[in-house]
């Protein structure tokens, strides 16, 4: 299996799950220089979809939070059942498959996140009349925090901004929101204009919803509320 790297991915997120374009993309063509064996990281493996369904139920929490509920727990046992790609990468690969499988299972962590506050509402995780009162947002965090001391080729730095946006926004923490807050400043300086002008904002939010939360604000997470 061939894997290569868009950051068209980081793009189309911003779009469709900050700035709120929630419908869905038209299909995507596979470069003519990919073959059939060749996955595209966040394009053409899964994440895309999930990262518009979710995007789609976050739009729709603002209008009917108990209908989004519900469906945010189907959607948190998709993703949770989500098998990223797994084959073995060729020698000759720019990447390995340990810097693949890390940035795969941050993204997953992420996503669970990501509709386990849908439906939950309060990123703590506490509020008893969620039928995902039983998940522990801050827990999943805690578990995926780990996964940003694993060492990565630069040129994968990038791809971190999706998950670091997503738990950053709902971890209350003051360690963990340390150790996002450092790892996003150290890996910003590096990244080219065109990157820094979407994860730029993207850091910037997350430090936002770390105000809200200190300020006791209700749904501090939420980046589409406020």
């Amino acid at each position: 299996m061939s894997v290569k790297f868009d950051h068209n991915i980081i793009v189309k997120f911003s779009d469709i799950a900050i700035q709120g374009k929630t419908q869905v993309p038209s299909p995507l063509e596979t470069p003519s220089t990919y073959n059939n064996d060749t996955v595209v990281f966040g394009l053409f493996d899964g994440q895309l979809d999930i990262i518009v369904r979710l995007a789609c139920l976050h739009a729709k929490a603002l209008e009917d939070r108990a209908a989004a509920c519900a469906d945010s727990v189907q959607e948190f046992n998709a993703v949770n059942e989500w098998n990223p790609p797994n084959d073995e990468v060729p020698a000759d690969a720019p990447f390995t498959s340990g810097e693949i499988a890390c940035l795969y299972l941050l993204y997953k962590f992420a996503f669970l996140v990501w509709a386990a506050c849908i439906a939950i509402h309060d990123a703590a995780g506490d509020e008893e009349k969620s039928a995902l009162n039983h998940v522990n947002v801050q827990g999943l965090i805690a578990e995926a925090l780990p996964l940003l001391d694993e060492e990565l080729q630069e040129d994968l730095y990038p791809y971190l901004s999706i998950p670091l946006f997503v738990l950053g926004s709902a971890c209350v923490d003051p360690e963990g929101q340390s150790k996002i807050k450092d790892v996003s400043s150290n890996i910003l300086e590096g990244f080219k204009a065109d990157i820094k002008e979407y994860a730029g904002p993207m850091f910037d939010m997350v430090n936002e919803s770390w105000e809200r939360h200190n300020e006791n604000v209700e749904d501090s997470w939420d980046w589409r509320r406020y």
